[in-house]
């Protein structure tokens, strides 16, 4: 992860737990999930995006390693949720193991602009699947939206 990236993670991170404040931020920063509150057996894993979801409504990218995770922590009673911040809210999914075959799919997918080939399969959460959270937390849109590099040469 660049540097870019990985300050606007820790800015959308430090918003959301300023709303979720009964949340412990897990302690390292390769950790599966992101936050976690024991005593209510909750766990969170938050990603961040530099987009609007009601002009994208592009379905959501998680890892397979997150699922397979969420349902461990599933069958150890806890509830598991996927949210994630946009310029225009903070949506979220809700692990159920009767939703994976309804609310998901699996396809390739990944990044190639860091210098390596990053794709392989992941689970994709329809957007349709997402609900809106009621916390009022959305994700800082640039004062200059052109500022900052370009991915097209």
């Amino acid at each position: 992860m660049n540097n870019r990236d990985e300050n606007f993670g820790k800015i959308c991170e430090k918003l959301f737990h300023s709303k979720f404040t009964s949340y412990l931020k897990t302690k390292n920063k390769n950790d599966i999930f992101d936050f976690i509150n024991k005593k209510k057996k909750k766990i969170i894993e938050l990603k961040s995006r530099r987009y609007k979801f009601i002009s994208h409504l592009k379905d959501w990218q998680v890892g397979i390693n997150k699922i397979e995770k969420a349902k461990v922590y599933y069958d150890n009673g806890y509830q598991v949720f996927f949210y994630m911040m946009f310029y225009d809210g903070l949506y979220y999914w809700k692990y159920h193991p009767d939703k994976v075959q309804t609310d998901l799919y699996i396809k390739i997918g990944g990044r190639v602009d860091r210098g390596k080939n990053e794709e392989k399969d992941y689970y994709y959460v329809k957007s349709d699947c997402m609900k809106k959270s009621k916390q009022n937390i959305k994700a800082p849109e640039p004062v200059n939206p052109f500022a900052g590099e370009c991915l097209i040469d």
